[in-house]
């Protein structure tokens, strides 16, 4: 049976996992650090270290990982573990829930049709709490597969899964939690995909710590007793008793009609904190001020979340909303900041019948129906004021990063993998309008190009020619080559700023004057280069493999940053100021190369060429005080080189040539 799913389930279900931390630690009535004589009142911290391990051995920070389940192929029998220590690091008691939560899942198909959820398939079951000695032993025989391991009843994924919930620990003390998730033996051809249309979960690990009544006055412990609670019956008495500020520890509410005018009165703020709020949230309202932060709304139908009445403020911060976000034209005002907006596959994104503010937001439309009724998923009507600032469109795929054509504000919030084998879907972005682009420190991996096909792989940030593109924090590498501008489509103002082109195999073949060149990264305007990386390209046989190209007639500014081979076109005006360079190669110098104080160039190689040779080519070429150079090489007209060990032994030889 399992031989046989094997052979089934020969491609890889894609499965994610985004891993996030979120702590609570803002509380209002710690003191402050005082002394009187020898009496000293120091103040309380709230401080929990989260750690996972993958074989029981080695524990790493948990914030942040994307590699708990992500080892071989998901078939049936496949198990993985992973165990978490948390640890109470600071001086408070604190309570903490550990949670796995679905994020987002595609449906795929068998190939007889039948839909595949992963979230029905896959089985996660917890390991009993265990303490000190005992959980180290447990986390052992959980990665040598010890049927001694006291697992709890394994059950079909489910949203809001809760592993640890309302756990207490004492300052310096640690829990360990061992997480197991499988596919079981007897899954059959109901997870077999049709090879197109392929499943996908996205979930997380998620731990929220908050203070715990345990601590004494002179009274009681009970002096921080509402600082968290688990369902909404419990806040809706806490705010009764005068409570504003409300953590939900990663517990689930549903808030239809929920929330009302008499519960958040005019002149009333309340903060609902860390809460996954799902089911259909409709019909909430506010006279004062509510304020969302770090909570998912993740309703699979109409209104993740909608406010219909009242005249105050709704806040979002730091939050992710899975569908369709609603207001009423009665309230004061609608803000987002620093949230992410995903469509549920049914509705769009927002819409306001108030004034709307987004800042620093990422949304993508890809799953969202908004077609001929939205503006980009996101609509204020009735003549409500939409705002949006510093915000971006997520491009979560190669296909999406190619359908977005209207450029503006573009990001990726993931690292995306895109197979490139169809020459005519090439990952090049041909926008109408200027581009923008942010890539949040993640990775494009460009893999298959064949240039024996016409498929290059290129990675391409194509604004109209004349229009300004800039690229930041990414990441590219994989085969093929990397352009901003396009031949023929060039002449705007280029930017990047923290670009990395690292480990590419170039697939480029052109010529400069006798080389044969294959470039990791051009670009057809004048640019901007700060703090980039360029290294580790490699090329076709006989080709020179070249990090970075700067253009011909074109002015190239390379402001800090770490650079393999770096080779300046004939009629190119470059200026180094502050990188690091390996190899820079200076063609038959007719444009003009500056390399300014604080840079470093390790080998320096002009090529003097032969077509209307003069001297006053080589003055083209500045080497200002301060500026480090290891050698320089130089070639003649008849290719002779001449090696010069010192910038002051260069400067005297180009002061007597004579060509």
């Amino acid at each position: 049976m399992k031989k046989s799913n094997r052979a089934l389930l020969s491609s890889v279900l894609a499965l994610v996992l985004c891993c996030s931390m979120l702590i609570g630690s803002t509380f209002a009535w710690f003191t402050d650090s005082a002394a009187s004589g020898s009496n000293v009142i120091t103040s309380g911290n709230l401080d929990i270290e989260v750690e996972y391990t993958l074989d029981g051995k080695t524990w790493a920070d948990l914030d942040g990982a994307k590699d708990l389940f992500s080892k071989g192929l998901w078939e049936p029998g496949h198990t993985e573990v992973v165990a978490l220590r948390i640890t109470n690091k600071g001086s408070l008691a604190l309570k903490y829930s550990a949670h796995m939560n679905i994020f987002t899942e595609t449906v795929g198909q068998t190939k007889d049709g039948e839909e595949i959820k992963l979230s029905e398939i896959l089985s996660v079951s917890s390991l009993v709490q265990a303490t000190g000695m005992v959980g180290d032993i447990a986390v052992s025989l959980a990665f040598a597969g010890e049927n001694k391991v006291a697992y709890e009843t394994t059950s079909a994924f489910e949203s809001a899964n809760v592993l640890r919930a309302d756990q207490h620990l004492i300052p310096g003390d640690a829990h360990y939690v061992v997480i197991k998730v499988d596919m079981p033996e007897s899954v059959g051809n109901e997870a077999n995909h049709d090879g197109v249309h392929v499943p996908s979960i996205n979930f997380g690990v998620n731990v929220m710590a908050a203070q715990l009544t345990h601590e004494s006055d002179s009274f009681d412990n009970q002096y921080d007793k509402d600082v968290s609670v688990s369902t909404f019956e419990e806040m809706k008495n806490a705010l009764a008793a005068g409570v504003t500020d409300f953590d939900f520890m990663g517990n689930t509410v549903n808030l239809n009609y929920g929330l009302t005018k008499a519960m958040i009165p005019a002149g009333t703020t309340v903060t609902i904190k860390n809460a996954m709020i799902s089911g259909r949230s409709y019909g909430n309202g506010v006279d004062g001020t509510v304020i969302f932060e770090n909570c998912t709304f993740t309703h699979s139908g109409a209104y993740s979340i909608h406010f219909d009445n009242g005249a105050g403020e709704v806040i979002f911060k730091n939050c992710t909303l899975y569908g369709w976000n609603s207001f009423g034209s009665t309230l004061k005002s609608v803000s987002f900041y620093n949230c992410a907006l995903y469509g549920n596959g049914k509705y769009a994104l927002i819409r306001s019948y108030v004034d709307l503010y987004l800042e620093n937001c990422t949304y993508d439309t890809t799953n969202a129906d908004h077609e001929d009724v939205y503006n980009e998923g996101i609509e204020a009507v009735n003549g409500a004021k939409l705002e949006m600032v510093d915000c971006a469109k997520s491009v979560a795929s190669g296909e999406a990063f190619i359908e977005a054509t209207e450029g503006g504000n573009l990001a990726i919030t993931e690292d995306i993998v895109y197979n490139n084998t169809d020459p005519n879907k090439q990952m090049i972005l041909e926008a109408t309008g200027e581009i923008n682009f942010n890539g949040n420190g993640n990775t494009i991996t460009v893999t298959g190009a064949d240039p024996s096909i016409g498929n290059h792989g290129y990675v391409g940030f194509v604004p109209p020619a004349g229009e300004d593109a800039t690229v930041s924090d990414v990441t590219i590498t994989g085969t093929g080559f990397v352009e901003i501008g396009h031949y023929g489509m060039g002449g705007g103002n280029y930017t990047a700023n923290n670009l990395k082109v690292e480990n590419l195999e170039s697939t480029l073949a052109n010529g400069d004057k006798g080389f044969t060149l294959g470039c990791a990264f051009m670009a057809f305007g004048d640019l901007d280069l700060n703090n980039c990386v360029m290294t580790g390209t490699t090329a076709m046989d006989g080709v020179l493999a070249v990090d970075l190209g700067c253009g011909q007639n074109l002015t190239t500014n390379i402001n800090g940053g770490k650079y393999g081979t770096v080779y300046c076109w004939s009629h190119s005006i470059v200026n180094a100021n502050g990188a690091d360079i390996d190899t820079l190669y200076v063609a038959p110098i007719k444009g003009t190369v500056t390399i300014k104080s604080g840079t470093q160039v390790d080998t320096l190689r002009v090529a003097y060429g032969t077509s209307a040779a003069s001297a006053a080519r080589l003055a083209k070429l500045t080497i200002e005080d301060g500026a480090e150079i290891g050698k320089i090489v130089f070639s003649d007209a008849n290719n002779a080189e001449q090696t010069f060990d010192t910038v002051a032994d260069w400067n005297a030889f180009v002061a007597s040539f004579n060509p």
